[in-house]
């Protein structure tokens, strides 16, 4: 993927959180993309506001896939070989779902 391309998948990620920034599915893109050109800066961002989704949803009673896109984060990282910051991610995640089996056995690898 060129730096042209790179470009443009960021920017019409960009654009889908725009036009609905609940999308924690757009977002998980978005920072994931980030993690390929090493742009830690949107990633923490993207993970701040998800974060928020998920509190907001949790207030409504309303189930939303935090733990599964944010995973999807974090397997970027893993993807590029780059332990340190997936089991950061990994950590946090097992805060909000500490039952969760395959976040335990995904953090005992690293």
């Amino acid at each position: 993927m060129s730096g042209q391309d790179v470009q443009k998948a960021l920017e019409l990620l960009q654009e889908a959180v725009n036009l609905e920034p609940s999308n924690l599915e757009a977002r998980a893109n978005l920072a994931m993309v980030s993690v390929l050109i090493a742009r830690h800066d949107i990633v923490s961002e993207e993970l701040r506001a998800m974060d928020e989704i998920r509190i907001a949803a949790e207030r409504r009673g309303e189930p939303v896939p935090f733990v599964q896109q944010v995973k999807r984060i974090a397997d970027a990282y893993l993807g590029i070989s780059d332990k340190v910051n997936a089991k950061i991610i990994y950590k946090e995640l097992l805060k909000v779902a500490p039952d969760n089996e395959q976040i335990k056995d995904t953090l005992r690898g690293l």
